[in-house]
């Protein structure tokens, strides 16, 4: 995979945005290693779109997190099919296939 800014800001989004734990901010600073590991091997799950999808959407790309409308203009295509192709990775990351080793950095609190 292409080499991307694993911020710390944008791990906790996506974090968020899967379990909706905001604790996850406290224990992601130190465990940053093993949380870049779990995030990569789950967006490695997605489509290579969905993928750019959600590292340009929670600023992996560049550390700022992006709307979904700057979203679908990055990538060049309708701003519902933009919605439709977050929701889908979203789900897909919150499968048990993907979520569970996510999960496990929860236990980290």
């Amino acid at each position: 995979m292409k080499d991307y800014i694993y911020v710390h800001e944008a791990q906790i989004r996506l974090l968020g945005d899967i379990f909706g734990n905001k604790a996850v901010i406290k224990s992601l600073a130190s465990n940053r290693r093993r949380t870049e590991a779990s995030i990569q091997k789950a967006l490695m799950r997605l489509s290579e779109k969905q993928r750019l999808m959600i590292l340009y959407q929670y600023g992996f790309t560049d550390g700022n997190a992006h709307t979904p409308e700057e979203t679908a203009l990055y990538l060049a295509i309708p701003q519902k099919e933009a919605e439709q192709m977050g929701a889908l990775a979203l789900r897909t990351l919150r499968s048990p296939l993907c979520s569970k080793e996510l999960k496990n950095l929860l236990s980290l609190l």
